[in-house]
């Protein structure tokens, strides 16, 4: 339809500028009022014609470009992540007559909508230094809690997110361990969503504490598991 439009106005401006070239060849003798008349209504018509079809071309190009970044937005990827990990409050004592409380939250950025979304969360503590294999052991732990999880989608806005209070209960043994790098604390979380389109997306999110000097841990640092 473009092409056509093209075409009309493409042979609206021959014409237009062929009567001009005319009137400039053969002036229009001035007791010749019918051609004098003749030559206004035609020019009205063409100039008329002329800019309705720029005018529809210009709103088909408007409803394209429209239709264009409705359809980029619909299969955009929204932006989730983790937006916050840290023990809450910042310090705490390790102790077995209170468990260790991490707070952990999953955010949707930017600017689109992630529907249908739903989280998972978990922490606990594994024995051994920080190693690979350990990091693939807290991965496939985790995986096996979320792919036995029954937990529900909620569609969240840009700024929304998930958040949940991890607990870690430990015993004096096991605190001796973490103090000595010995046995790790892990913090875990699983998102899934979709776009406007339906499109499924997630992330994985696998974090260790670093070892604590002592049974009082103050706003730990925490680090990627390696792959």
């Amino acid at each position: 339809m473009d092409i056509v439009i093209a075409l009309l106005i493409c042979s609206i401006t021959v014409r237009m500028g062929y009567a001009g070239v005319r009137m400039t060849l053969h002036p229009i003798a001035k007791n010749d009022d019918k051609r004098k008349g003749r030559i206004e209504k035609e020019f009205i018509v063409l100039a008329v014609l002329s800019c309705a079809l720029v005018g529809w071309q210009a709103y088909r190009s408007t409803q394209a470009s429209s239709e264009l970044a409705a359809l980029i937005k619909k299969n955009q990827n929204p932006l989730v992540g983790l937006s916050a990990l840290r023990l809450e409050p910042l310090s705490q004592e390790l102790t077995p007559s209170k468990p260790l409380l991490i707070g952990m939250a999953i955010t949707v950025a930017g600017v689109d909508e992630a529907k249908a979304m739903r989280c998972n969360f978990d922490a606990f503590a594994l024995p051994g230094p920080e190693s690979r294999d350990q990091n693939r052991d807290a991965i496939d732990k985790f995986r096996l809690e979320v792919a036995s999880s029954q937990a529900t989608g909620e569609d969240k806005l840009p700024g929304k997110f998930c958040y949940k209070g991890l607990l870690i209960r430990l015993g004096d043994p096991e605190i001796n361990e973490v103090v000595a790098g010995t046995r790790i604390i892990y913090a875990m979380g699983y998102a899934a969503w979709k776009n406007q389109s339906g499109a499924d997306f997630h992330t994985d999110i696998c974090k260790w504490m670093e070892t604590p000097t002592s049974r009082l841990v103050s706003n730990p640092g925490w680090h990627d598991c390696a792959p």
